[in-house]
């Protein structure tokens, strides 16, 4: 996932059933701490298997693992409403225009079955889009090299439920009247399979009921030569701002998340301390090397012999003479 021009993040299950988080291509050890502040982007792990990712926008993605199964939650700010589309519909309220393709088209809600099939085929991952790592032998041949989507496949749109399948009996006492866990039993033969479903299906249903609005203002990124001080991006939150040595600050020290969703001052930077340039190096002889800290009224002269190293000028209020 990524966002702009933000610092990619990819979570995949390892070859021993772990949860693995990749940033950009390479694979990331919470061993020494459960976050990351990272470009464009928050990361948070947890011991139980869940990874959160914050957007400078506010959007937030959560991906929970459990038993070898991922599932996915995406919270967007209100901003995004009226201008997001894609996979799963369109975020603007208007359930008639649910499927619409990249091209702008849309397909009826009352389609059928193997229509709504096609339509999800339509926005297959392409290779010069994908953001995810191929870094097996395995990834590379069935996802990189691989049919993005096999026309010749048909899957199973309704399952039938026989009465003298003796699975149908435990599927029944598992799911209940969820349909969604009824309809994975059935497909793939697997109780575990159905009961991951109702679990999701259940902790989906709750966060929607418990969802309060929440007032997010966005990541922010510490200043070129500084560093920031917070990790808390919601409301009322504080992110206060420092430089490094031999630089200070120019804008807002401190910038407080507010009910508009927007950060309180201006963006910070770091700039170099008035008198204070970068050295300048110039060659006298193979022996000695002068080095001259330019100020705006004064200069300091050091000479490097082969073995030691002696200053032989003192701070003087003059300009540096031609080398």
């Amino acid at each position: 996932m990524q966002e702009n021009n933000s610092d990619v993040i990819e979570v995949r299950y390892s070859e021993d059933s772990n949860l693995e988080v990749l940033l950009n291509q390479k694979v990331v050890n919470f061993s020494e701490q459960s976050w990351m502040d990272l470009e464009g982007l928050f990361l948070h792990s947890t011991d139980d298997q869940k990874v959160t990712v914050m957007f400078s926008s506010g959007s937030g993605v959560e991906i929970r693992g459990s038993g070898g199964f991922l599932t996915l939650t995406v919270l967007l700010p209100e901003e995004f409403m009226n201008h997001t589309q894609g996979l799963f519909g369109v975020m603007n309220g208007n359930t008639e225009d649910e499927f619409t393709f990249k091209n702008k088209t849309t397909m009826s809600v009352h389609a059928s079955p193997q229509q709504l099939f096609e339509f999800g085929a339509s926005w297959a991952v392409e290779n010069g889009t994908s953001l995810f790592t191929y870094d097996t032998e395995v990834l590379l041949n069935d996802y990189f090299y691989g049919e993005k989507h096999n026309t010749s496949f048909l899957p199973v749109f309704h399952p039938h439920e026989d009465p003298a399948d003796p699975l149908v009996e435990e599927m029944v006492s598992l799911c209940d009247s969820d349909p969604f866990c009824r309809f994975d039993v059935l497909t793939t033969r697997s109780l575990q399979v159905g009961n991951f479903t109702r679990l999701s299906h259940q902790n989906h249903k709750q966060l929607v009921e418990s969802l309060e609005p929440v007032i997010s203002c966005g990541w922010l990124g510490p200043p070129a030569n500084g560093r920031k001080d917070g990790t808390n991006y919601l409301l009322g939150s504080a992110i206060h701002f420092t430089c490094n040595q031999g630089y200070e600050l120019a804008g807002t020290k401190e910038r407080i998340c507010q009910a508009t969703g927007a950060w309180s001052g201006d963006s910070p930077s770091c700039v170099l301390r008035s008198g204070l340039f970068p050295f300048n190096c110039y060659k006298l002889s193979p022996e000695i090397t002068t080095m001259i800290i330019m100020g705006q009224s004064q200069y300091v002269m050091m000479a490097l012999g082969k073995s030691n190293l002696s200053l032989f000028g003192k701070m003087l209020d003059m300009r540096p003479p031609h080398i």
